[in-house]
């Protein structure tokens, strides 16, 4: 690594969000290759103190799987000058004018004197495309286009970094804008596959591996009982009420589903019935086809997310 870079990264430490909301005339390197290469469009979001996705054109929540919650980058940047509760700006995972925008976060890579991991260096020099060291100055972030080949995003199990992850959907990157290479965001199919390989193929080996619970047959009359109290159980529960008929209390919709869930899980103790209830209710229709084919494609998620539930759920 060269004396710049360590440089570089020390001055991320020292400027969290600085190097994006600021009064200077000129746009740093980093944010003017995203500028030259996307110009005007409208994949960009702001983001607030606890890196929360942010409307780009107006005070409020953006979602990384509603296009119209995003805007240019001149937007984002305005606005994030704008308003003193938003940090800086981020680009959304999607199909640009260029291709599809995959993204690779290595979190906590980079040492106190600025030294970046063999193993996540081996990852920079594979992908071979755009790179910045991550507003923090502990991490690195790649984007590039490419389709992820698989349904895993993070490898936690690392020695080498805290947390590995890749992105071509449903998320956002901030940007810092402090490259270390001078790439513009590069087409690299192949270079993702092999990272993806290496590190994330194993784990979706073992989550296809895993079983739901085996589903409780119930008699005609055992289910008539658990509908009435089902009913009874949406009468004096107000939040299951609410969650049932679609009223989602926090912007994060994985959060939801534990909630909704773990309401469920109070008055259901059987894993089968809790996924029954969830599946056909109102708070499951009116879902967008993204976030239904996370529970319902995902081998891990919903089963996860209903195991986790019936832990806690004598707890609501």
């Amino acid at each position: 690594m060269t004396q710049k870079t360590k440089a570089l990264i020390a001055e991320s430490k020292n400027n969290i969000y600085d190097n994006i909301i600021t009064d200077k005339e000129t746009i740093n390197k980093g944010i003017k290759i995203i500028e030259d290469v996307f110009k005007e469009q409208k994949i960009f979001v702001c983001f607030n103190s606890k890196k929360a996705p942010c409307l780009p054109f107006a005070f409020g929540y953006a979602k990384t799987n509603n296009p119209n919650t995003w805007g240019s980058l001149e937007q984002a940047l305005s606005y994030s000058k704008k308003c003193k509760l938003y940090k800086g700006v981020g680009i959304v995972f999607t199909d640009t004018n260029k291709g599809h925008l995959c993204g690779i976060d290595i979190d906590e890579c980079i040492d106190e004197n600025g030294n970046i991991t063999p193993e996540a260096l081996e990852i920079i020099n594979i992908i071979d495309s755009y790179t910045e060291i991550s507003i923090n100055g502990k991490g690195i972030h790649i984007l590039f286009y490419a389709h992820k080949k698989g349904n895993v995003c993070k490898n936690n199990n690392l020695k080498w970094c805290k947390c590995l992850e890749m992105y071509d959907k449903d998320h956002y990157f901030t940007l810092s804008g402090n490259v270390i290479n001078d790439k513009g965001i590069m087409h690299r199919q192949n270079a993702c596959d092999t990272v993806y390989d290496k590190y994330f193929s194993k784990i979706e080996c073992k989550t296809e591996t895993l079983q739901e619970p085996i589903k409780k047959i119930f008699s005609d009359k055992q289910l008539q009982g658990y509908k009435e109290h089902f009913q009874f159980a949406l009468s004096v529960d107000e939040p299951l009420q609410k969650y049932y008929n679609g009223i989602r209390p926090i912007n994060d919709e994985s959060a939801n589903d534990l909630g909704f869930c773990s309401k469920l899980a109070h008055w259901f103790k059987d894993y089968g019935l809790i996924k029954e209830y969830f599946l056909n209710s109102p708070y499951f229709m009116q879902k967008d086809q993204t976030h239904k084919d996370k529970c319902l494609k995902r081998k891990d998620y919903l089963r996860k997310t209903i195991e986790k539930a019936l832990q806690k759920g004598d707890k609501q």
